[in-house]
């Protein structure tokens, strides 16, 4: 393989994966997502507090998450009695997936730094080759969009199924099965809420990738003009 297709394989590549963590991220700690999200599902009256407290502890499961902050412990009026939130349980479980998520955020840096040095190395040694990096791109994208049109499928097919074979994936024990009449975790952010914020992430990552074909496709012509 010639270096200015590797080089644009590598820019398409890892633009997407970027695009990926980044719109994770983004919805993952956005405070109008939860807002929205917990007046949906009635998420304070499911879990007998009131919307003080339960803003108050999620904001503090978000800042340990992010990184913001070392300790997840929280304290509110659940069921009319003054508890400690979280279970023993819970506390392990949301380490592993502060460890995931910061190794992501890692791993989305990477890929940033990969994106802006292959389309640098391109712009200095094959600059008078515009119309190559924008084929290569476009078929590499389109690649990229079939599997994450079908991964969109999947996931409306049976999140139950997608959200399993995640967890399977990505931790290396059990502690994410909780027991919904014990844990406060499993629901505050229940199925739904991980079907509604795996689909947001999912449907802005396919609007913006069809931009990017759209607009790869009409500089293409250009260039070949």
């Amino acid at each position: 393989m010639k270096y200015n297709k590797l080089l644009s394989i590598l820019f398409t590549v890892s633009f997407v994966f970027t695009l990926l963590l980044t719109t994770v991220s983004f919805y993952s700690f956005n405070n109008n997502f939860y807002e929205s999200e917990f007046s949906k599902l009635n998420t304070a009256t499911r879990l007998k507090t009131n919307n003080k407290d339960l803003f108050s502890f999620t904001k503090i499961l978000l800042d340990y998450t992010s990184g913001s902050s070392d300790s997840m412990v929280a304290y509110a009026t659940i069921d009319n009695q003054e508890r400690e939130v979280w279970t023993e349980q819970e506390y392990l479980h949301m380490k592993d997936v502060r460890d995931l998520y910061l190794n992501s955020i890692i791993f989305r840096n990477v890929m940033a730094f990969i994106m802006v040095l292959s389309l640098g190395l391109f712009l200095i040694f094959y600059r008078n080759q515009a119309s190559v990096f924008f084929k290569v791109s476009l078929k590499t994208m389109l690649y990229l969009f079939s599997a994450f049109f079908a991964l969109a499928f999947y996931i409306v097919l049976d999140f139950n199924a997608f959200w399993t074979n995640f967890h399977q994936v990505f931790f290396d024990n059990d502690l994410w099965l909780f027991d919904p009449n014990n844990s406060i975790l499993v629901n505050l952010v229940n199925e739904q809420f991980f079907f509604d914020l795996v689909t947001r992430i999912v449907v802005t990552l396919l609007i913006i990738i069809i931009i990017y074909l759209l607009v790869a496709k009409k500089y293409s012509k250009e260039v070949k003009k």
